[in-house]
């Protein structure tokens, strides 16, 4: 049986054999923690597809009552709470996003997502130059990070910094982020900063992307 756990759970037989029922109990504990995990997310993506928002508020609530027994299960569980937190935001529950994010952060100090949830939540409360730092560590762990690049690039952008809400906007397309939005972002940076030609070619991208958008 130590030769099977040492296999199955990649550890050494030191570890499992001084207390091998707690050893047990805490897999359970990992299974069960994944399983409700699971399940929340089953619910987030209900919530994404309802019809009303009566509805999607009560799939919210079935998710974080899901995370929240997760992370009951296995505290150090960095994607429960991140994930936690990224559903209180779009709630509107800010300071328990922060919490969440800042706890995933403790536990994977490594996770450009962690951070760039984080960001996200500082820009919706209004606190821009946090959201700023976080978005920045957020593409410092990830250079691929198109999301933190555009995030990063509104903030820019709302602030009047329109030089460096161009480059993170370009940066982003280039990653990969070849959307309307991405398109009219710049396009609005460019305009801001009176560059009316590349602004004008920038809403058209926007529009050959999406015929109808707004």
């Amino acid at each position: 049986m130590l030769n099977y756990l040492k296999k199955e759970f990649s550890t050494s037989i030191e570890n499992i054999y001084p207390d091998l029922h707690g050893f047990v109990r805490n897999q359970d504990n990992r299974w069960s923690a994944r399983a409700n995990f699971a399940k929340g997310i089953t619910y987030k993506e209900q919530a994404d597809e309802a019809g009303n928002p009566k509805e999607k508020n009560e799939k919210h609530q079935q998710a974080i009552k899901s995370f929240t027994e997760a992370i009951n299960l296995m505290p150090q569980f960095a994607e429960a709470y991140s994930t936690r937190s990224f559903i209180s935001r779009i709630e509107g529950n800010f300071d328990n996003a922060v919490t969440d994010a800042t706890k995933a952060i403790e536990l994977n100090p490594r996770s450009a997502l962690a951070y760039t949830q984080r960001g996200s939540i500082y820009r919706a409360k209004g606190e821009l130059n946090k959201a700023i730092d976080d978005f920045t560590k957020a593409i410092a762990l990830d250079r691929g990070n198109a999301i933190a690049y555009s995030a990063r690039g509104e903030v820019y952008l709302s602030t009047g910094n329109f030089d460096s809400a161009i480059i993170d906007f370009n940066k982003s397309i280039i990653i990969g982020m070849k959307s309307p939005e991405a398109h009219n972002a710049l396009g609005s940076a460019y305009q801001g900063k009176g560059d009316s030609d590349n602004a004008i070619a920038n809403f058209n991208e926007a529009i050959r992307l999406k015929p109808d958008y707004p």
